[in-house]
């Protein structure tokens, strides 16, 4: 019985990761010079329900008395654990040292769920889950690309039903709002359920991988021809995302599997043929969205300096940094106009860790990446068929995952952003041929 729980409530987790659905709180260390700043409010969203649900389940089948994931794999490495103990002696004193103490208090509670989600995925997932997984994906993937396909068309929020998914009420001239300039108009960006159209972009690039990956292997016709609808629709959102990097990576991986997991003809010639004339119509009708030099600065000049805000901030605070969610009270003394939309973090996920816990925490992400990696590439190594292709899309969702942190910062700051990096991390972490001990007695 608990065991039938359990799964519905991951998988509806799963179906359920785009709904921005969530109870906003402001108290007093959520405003920066009586501003708000969406970054720092405690917000209770449906999701953290179903792991606060998954959380209980894990107790009451004392799951939590093994050694946490990061330990564990990591038992026989001297330097490595060397570093956790900084990092967590770091996040410790930061409790007591950091400007803003409930900020930093938040911003660990987050990072202690997603922690637990990770632990949880490595400790219960199993392989003949994924099919059930990647199905909750795509269905998520369709409702979210629909809903952004009418947004574009309505060049506004659709309201009504979506709203109580969690879709925000906003049109092209809600201030903040992410617009592409086309000749001498504006087209609005969609956003789905989510918080910005590049994260809209890397939930569809995430859920398009594994549905390629399933499409290989799935004998159900009526299956196939679903997901061969869902992707179609997820490209056609993902193109209207105008979400540059994503795209480009997309457009890559899409080609690399193409040669690779999908070696049959008739999948390969279709994506290779999808992924070409979705490029060419994309760069023939949008083509200032990459042309356009003076959009490109623009856009650059803003990571520039954030950029060099962060060095700024640690340069003064390199060993232990300013604590989780300080940065915005530290920016605020090199920022020449304070508003909401320029209250930003850095648009880097490495430069924000450094920022918030310091050198030594930022060596032991460093390390930590690093194994991942090997563990991934050691299970496509030693894996045959369809778990070798399934770690094969794995890395490349963890090198996309890298690659996308190096421009944008919603990896670890965004509730849809922290749940695919959990899941993608605890996926590369889980033991494919292990046999749960619930099931061995």
């Amino acid at each position: 019985m608990i065991k039938s729980i359990e799964r519905i409530l991951f998988f509806l987790l799963i179906l359920l990761l785009p709904v921005q659905l969530g109870k906003h709180f402001w108290p007093q260390f959520a405003l920066i010079n009586g501003i708000r700043v969406d970054y720092l409010s405690p917000t209770i969203y449906l999701t953290d329900i179903l792991i606060f649900l998954l959380f209980l389940i894990s107790i009451v089948k004392k799951r939590l008395r093994n050694k946490i994931f990061i330990f564990k794999f990591s038992s026989k490495d001297k330097f490595y654990n060397s570093l956790l103990l900084f990092v967590i002696l770091d996040i410790v004193l930061l409790v007591f040292a950091s400007r803003s103490q409930p900020a930093h208090f938040f911003g660990l509670v987050k990072f202690l769920e997603f922690l637990f989600l990770g632990f949880y995925i490595v400790r219960v997932f199993e392989f003949k889950l994924v099919d059930n997984f990647i199905s909750m994906l795509s269905w998520s993937a369709f409702v979210a690309s629909i809903l952004a396909i009418m947004q574009y068309v309505n060049q506004s929020s659709i309201g009504g039903f979506w709203y109580f998914l969690g879709e925000r009420t906003f049109t092209g001239m809600t201030i903040g709002i992410a617009n592409m300039n086309i000749g001498q108009g504006q087209v609005l960006r969609p956003y789905a359920f989510f918080p910005h159209p590049n994260v809209l972009a890397f939930f569809l690039f995430f859920s398009s991988i594994f549905i390629l990956f399933k499409l290989k292997y799935e004998k159900n016709i009526f299956e196939k021809i679903f997901l061969i609808m869902v992707f179609n629709i997820s490209l056609i959102a993902l193109l209207l995302t105008f979400s540059r990097v994503i795209i480009i990576i997309s457009l890559i991986a899409y080609l690399f599997l193409a040669f690779t997991i999908l070696r049959q003809k008739i999948y390969k010639y279709l994506l290779l043929g999808l992924s070409t004339l979705g490029a060419l119509t994309y760069l023939a009708l949008y083509p200032q969205r990459y042309l356009n030099i003076e959009m490109i600065t623009t856009d650059l000049m803003l990571r520039v300096d954030l950029a060099s805000i962060a060095l700024k901030i640690i340069s003064s605070n390199f060993y232990f940094g300013v604590g989780l969610n300080n940065f915005f009270i530290h920016e605020i003394a090199f920022q020449k106009t304070v508003s909401p939309t320029i209250l930003q973090p850095v648009h880097n996920v490495f430069a924000l860790i450094f920022v918030q816990v310091g050198f030594f925490s930022f060596l032991f992400v460093l390390v930590f990446i690093k194994k991942t990696f090997i563990t991934v590439w050691q299970k496509y190594r030693k894996y045959k068929g369809e778990q070798k292709d399934f770690y094969q899309a794995l890395f490349i969702l963890l090198s996309a995952l890298l690659i996308v942190g190096m421009f944008d910062h919603f990896p670890i700051t965004l509730q849809q952003g922290q749940l695919i990096t959990a899941l993608i991390i605890g996926l590369a972490w889980f033991r494919p041929d292990r046999i749960r001990r619930d099931e061995r007695k």
